[in-house]
């Protein structure tokens, strides 16, 4: 009786361990999350035309890596010029284009 009670108790104490091991796994990814959560930006801005072009107007939001600039995400500008991004901390380049044939590229 005492050596199935010492093996259940072991067994218990082994499952314990592991339940503990994988919820502070889960715990310091919860915690990196927000913290990258936290850290975010806004880049923000207007866009004035000095052309009659029409046609919606295409921002694009690059980073540097490797000495390329690399487009990660669009907006487009709304009626009266404004775009926005989300951003974490960092460097970025911005462009803008008149999509004159509607094809976002």
């Amino acid at each position: 009786m005492r050596l199935n009670y010492m093996k259940t108790s072991s067994l218990l104490l082994i499952l314990s361990a592991f339940i503990l091991s994988i919820s502070a796994c889960n715990l310091i990814e919860i915690n990196q999350e927000i913290n990258k959560v936290d850290s975010t930006g806004i880049i923000k801005g207007k866009i004035k035309l000095q052309t009659d072009q029409s046609g919606p107007v295409i921002v694009n939001r690059y980073y540097l890596q490797n000495k390329t600039y690399i487009s990660d995400t669009f907006s487009r500008a709304n009626f009266l010029g404004n775009y926005q991004f989300d951003s974490y901390p960092g460097s970025y380049f911005i462009s803008a284009f008149v999509d004159n044939n509607h094809d976002g590229l």
